[in-house]
């Protein structure tokens, strides 16, 4: 017989990762490697490039992170978002390698034909992602970020997390979609 008790034990660390955090300022989501508007990033956070993905580091298990919220909503594999409408990530993210909190988080929007990526307010606090990982640096592992997403071609984008650490720049790759569109 199989014992169920570690899957339960997985199931509770996820669902005690879904929190919120603070409000902060909005930000324009940047186009990757091309023209973009003005990002006024906070000085604790880094823009990631084009440049930057194609060094990303890929490997399993280098990062971790979460998209908890969208908009004040849980998120779920597959979201929508009215593209005329500032558009709010909430999670946290992860150093696995390092157990810490990033120096950096960019949330990066993927299209067959384009990225975009806005860095996002760092540092949070989330005491519920150090107590479920058992690790007390942990504790400000939080992120925000509010987007201003209308200048997107309307589209389904692919959804990832570019971390920066002291091993450099780090992609944390999510299973969830993100369909703008004019409501």
């Amino acid at each position: 017989m199989t014992p169920r008790l570690p899957a339960l034990g997985i199931i509770g660390v996820i669902l005690a990762l879904a929190a919120c955090g603070k409000v902060y300022d909005k930000q324009p989501v940047a186009a990757a490697g091309g023209a973009a508007p003005p990002v006024v990033a906070p000085s604790d956070t880094t823009k990631v490039t084009e440049d930057a993905a194609r060094r990303t580091d890929t490997r399993t298990g280098s990062a971790g992170c979460s998209i908890d919220t969208l908009n004040g909503m849980t998120a779920v594999n597959r979201m929508s978002a009215d593209l005329t409408k500032p558009v709010t990530f909430v999670g946290w993210a992860i150093d696995k390698a390092g157990g810490e909190p990033p120096s950096a988080v960019a949330i990066v929007l993927e299209s067959d034909t384009a990225s975009y990526s806005a860095p996002a307010k760092i540092g949070l606090p989330r005491r519920d992602v150090a107590e479920a990982l058992q690790d007390p640096r942990l504790g400000n592992s939080g992120y925000r970020l509010a987007a201003d997403v209308s200048a997107l071609p309307e589209g389904t984008y692919r959804l990832a997390i570019f971390i920066t650490d002291s091993g450099g720049v780090k992609r944390c790759n999510l299973p969830r979609s993100l369909t703008l569109a004019k409501h």
